[in-house]
């Protein structure tokens, strides 16, 4: 086994909940931010987490190296199946900004271009779901964990969309179901949703990194659903093509089972 999940469970929570507390204290104050040089905001919140994620996992994982959003330029990977955490400090820095509360932190173990382990945190209303690979996904409000699934039956179809990235390519793949209804959100909240069925599909037709989905990925798995690019193929985490993630959606067995001809067809005449 590549890594103990017993074990490191405990660990791994502690990290990302000290991540989390320090990302609400910089939450409740008055806090500028910069853009970077790919046009995306940039917070002291993010920093901060970023640095407390990175010194635990370094001290109690040296094993592994760390890709960061915020340290993403100086990573190397001299194998692309070899083992790696992917870390996302704060996803959702616009959701942070407007506070609204629908910011995560991310943190992924990804072997073999797939993600085995998977932590999100919703640190304003501190919802962790946490997923390893053949044990489950589950979801922990306060002290109380509860495994989670995604929908099992199809009625009235629900989508998660992004609350500041939706686009036309995403409202025409809707547009084909009838009797749907939205549900927008930010970050990689929308994931979650699909993980514990309260949505039946995300379907996200522009650029999004690793670090954005790699841990929601993991748990979406773990909950019996599935993440497809626009080939039709399982994503997979591929170091030494890009950063940036093929088109995808994420959705339950059920939808898949349903509506794969129509998702063929509608990357069919649209890439």
């Amino acid at each position: 086994m590549i890594i103990d999940w017993i074990k490191s469970e405990t660990l791994l929570i502690k990290i990302i909940r000290e991540a989390g507390d320090a990302v609400l204290e910089e939450y409740n104050k008055e806090s500028d931010y910069q853009i970077k040089d790919d046009n995306s905001p940039l917070t002291k919140a993010d920093l901060v987490s970023h640095k407390i994620i990175l010194k635990g996992l370094t001290e109690f994982f040296p094993q592994f190296p760390i890709l960061s959003e915020e340290s993403s330029e100086n990573f190397i990977l001299d194998n692309p199946d070899k083992t790696f955490w992917c870390v996302d400090p704060v996803d959702g820095t616009k959701e942070f900004i407007e506070r609204n509360g629908e910011f995560t932190i991310n943190i992924s173990l990804i072997s073999k271009m797939e993600p085995i382990l998977g932590l999100v945190l919703i640190p304003a209303s501190n919802i962790l779901y946490t997923a390893f690979k053949s044990m489950g996904a589950f979801k922990i409000i306060e002290e109380k964990k509860e495994k989670i699934t995604v929908k099992k039956s199809l009625n009235q179809l629900t989508f998660a969309v992004s609350k500041s990235h939706i686009n036309n390519k995403t409202k025409l793949f809707i547009s084909q179901f009838k009797k749907n209804s939205l549900k927008s959100v930010g970050s990689s909240i929308k994931l979650c949703l699909v993980a514990e069925g309260i949505v039946d599909c995300y379907p996200r037709m522009g650029p999004t990194s690793l670090w954005d989905i790699a841990a929601g990925h993991c748990i979406v798995n773990e909950a019996g659903g599935f993440i497809k690019d626009e080939e039709g193929n399982v994503l997979t985490y591929d170091v030494s093509r890009s950063y940036l993630n093929k088109n995808f959606i994420a959705q339950s067995a059920a939808f898949l089972k349903m509506y794969e001809d129509d998702i063929n067809k509608y990357y069919l005449n649209n890439y």
